[in-house]
């Protein structure tokens, strides 16, 4: 569902909220799926973007030595319109993005509402984010 951008931003965006847009800090250039995982009292909103690269994700993590509870799959389903059987959040890399950031986003392309995940599933992200040593106590106690 394509929503104003000034209503999402302001009024209608919760944690949970999974959004599909253009991330120029990606190293691509389709659009990619973004979880809202906190949104923060300065309007900074915490992301996770979804990749369906599990091998490349669940690769570097090993080598890295990091948790497996930082790779969190969500499963394609009604409540969140995803186009893959399963798509998976490093939480080791997530993002935080203003929301005059999102604005310009939204002038220069589009922000798609797509749904939510599952209580279940931002759970499993929530602890993964809280696993990964390569998030700093301070990110990780604003948002949660």
């Amino acid at each position: 569902m394509q929503i104003n951008c000034t209503t999402l931003l302001e009024q209608n965006l919760s944690t949970r909220n999974l959004l599909y847009f253009e991330n120029n800090t990606l190293n691509s250039i389709e659009p990619h799926y973004h979880v809202v995982l906190g949104i923060g009292q300065d309007n900074f909103i915490l992301f996770g973007v979804l990749t369906s690269q599990f091998k490349k994700q669940s690769r570097f993590i090993e080598l890295s030595g990091l948790p497996m509870s930082t790779l969190v799959a969500i499963k394609k389903g009604k409540h969140n319109n995803l186009t893959k059987e399963f798509s998976y959040i490093n939480c080791n890399s997530v993002q935080v993005v203003s929301k005059d950031r999102l604005l310009q986003i939204c002038k220069n392309t589009k922000i798609k509402l797509k749904g939510e995940v599952l209580e279940s599933e931002f759970e499993q992200i929530k602890q993964g984010v809280i696993d990964s040593p390569r998030i700093s106590d301070d990110l990780k106690q604003k948002y949660f």
